[in-house]
């Protein structure tokens, strides 16, 4: 799958997504959190720069579904876990102020 280190392992981004994309195809958002608690994970560790690249793509993604009149594709993102300590992601994701 990847290089394990510390009890973390670098997961190929083709692997992460085909993961995704099974749980969203088949709608099974709350039965991986309930997995995840149930095995006392609360948090998911990545890198910061995966969680630049992903938030600054969301963000985006966001402005742009947004311009798009009456889209119901549009989404708001929640708050940013970022450790740098901001904190938030802005109201929606077509806030422009936060800095990822």
């Amino acid at each position: 799958m990847g290089v394990y280190t510390e009890g973390l392992v670098d997961v190929p981004v083709e692997t992460f997504h085909s993961h995704i994309r099974f749980i969203q195809h088949h709608n099974l958002w709350g039965e991986v959190t309930d997995a995840l608690k149930e095995a006392g994970i609360s948090t998911t560790p990545m890198s910061i720069q995966a969680v630049r690249v992903i938030s600054n793509f969301v963000a985006a993604k966001g402005r742009q579904l947004q311009r798009e009149a009456d889209n119901p594709d549009a989404v708001r993102t929640p708050r940013c876990g970022c450790p740098d300590g901001t904190g938030d992601a802005g109201s929606d994701a077509g806030d422009a102020g936060h800095p990822h």
